[in-house]
């Protein structure tokens, strides 16, 4: 038996890829017989004696799934850098395939599906090299109908869009054409986005905001000084009461520069006119403790300033315009 290099060959095998590298059967055999190498699944051994990754099961399911095979899922948004606080534990090693059935084997989920979906090559030192993958869009979708809650949605679906990975249409797009059955939290997360929510701690408020039944608000909107520069974008903005909420992207801030960051940020919306309450993303709840305090801010400001909070309620439709300060001096 001539001697196996491991590191000369793939780190999985089927039956026709040892063929092409001139492995026996009879060689395949004597490998595993020895501990050398492991059998993943019916079809499909890895050449190390080590257990599989996820990324080994990856592969494995490309080789058996035909020439329309991509992953999709986890492993697509891990090398996005977007499933930080994904349940990697709770999905499946997804690949698509067009023409081979559906089938489950141990981790790896062979899906067929007729939706429509492109597919790139990850590059030669990628952690699975050299394989067909679908886009970030569709990889979100999939992933998004299989998370058990709608933060864990809320989170790659707000990352996938903030990072530049994919546009909110390519994911609407996946709504559209994926399954009704587990996709509520995707619908919702998107809704959230498409009103402009850009993380967690946003959604959350959006919709303690519109339970509230607070007065006009607006999202995410741009603060100009006076010479028309873009200075700062706040969280949420009740015009009407030059009044703004700051959801405050850390709990504590552990970094000297960043504290100062905010007492800065705090200081020139201030003295420009605006009134400024902060929140840490944890007082941001789905009781209407929070929302109560909001609302005994907003009445003080109003009196105040000698104005009506307004009538209507909710949060304002359409791109929010540009606030004006012809005040604000900032040194950021």
């Amino acid at each position: 038996m001539p001697l196996i290099r491991a590191h000369e060959l793939p780190r999985v095998l089927t039956v026709a890829l040892a063929e092409q590298h001139g492995v026996t059967a009879a060689t395949t055999r004597t490998q595993l017989a020895h501990g050398s190498w492991r059998r993943i699944c019916a079809g499909a051994v890895l050449t190390r004696p080590d257990p599989p990754t996820r990324y080994d099961w990856a592969a494995a399911g490309v080789l058996l799934a035909g020439p329309s095979a991509a992953v999709s899922g986890w492993e697509v948004l891990r090398d996005a850098g977007l499933v930080r606080g994904v349940p990697v534990q709770q999905l499946p090693v997804l690949v698509l395939t067009r023409e081979h059935r559906s089938r489950r084997l141990g981790p790896l989920l062979i899906r067929r599906t007729n939706r429509p979906y492109g597919t790139t090559w990850t590059p030669e030192e990628a952690d699975l090299p050299l394989t067909p993958v679908v886009t970030t869009a569709r990889a979100t979708a999939d992933v998004a109908v299989c998370l058990p809650t709608l933060n864990s949605v809320r989170d790659i679906v707000a990352t996938a869009i903030q990072r530049g990975h994919c546009e909110l249409g390519d994911l609407v797009g996946e709504l559209t054409d994926c399954p009704q059955r587990g996709s509520a939290f995707f619908r919702r997360a998107l809704e959230e986005v498409s009103v402009g929510a850009r993380s967690i701690a946003e959604a959350r408020a959006l919709t303690g905001l519109q339970r509230g039944a607070l007065p006009l608000f607006e999202l995410n909107v741009p603060i100009l000084d006076g010479c028309r520069r873009h200075v700062f974008t706040v969280d949420v903005l009740w015009r009407a009461l030059w009044a703004a909420l700051e959801i405050d992207s850390a709990e504590y801030h552990f970094r000297r520069v960043d504290w100062l960051h905010t007492l800065d940020r705090h200081a020139a919306l201030t003295a420009a006119g605006l009134s400024v309450l902060h929140l840490p993303p944890s007082r941001i709840t789905t009781d209407s403790r929070w929302t109560a305090s909001v609302a005994r801010w907003l009445d003080s400001r109003a009196a105040e300033l000698g104005v009506e909070p307004g009538s209507r309620c909710g949060l304002m439709p359409g791109e929010p315009a540009p606030l004006v300060l012809p005040r604000l001096v900032s040194r950021l």
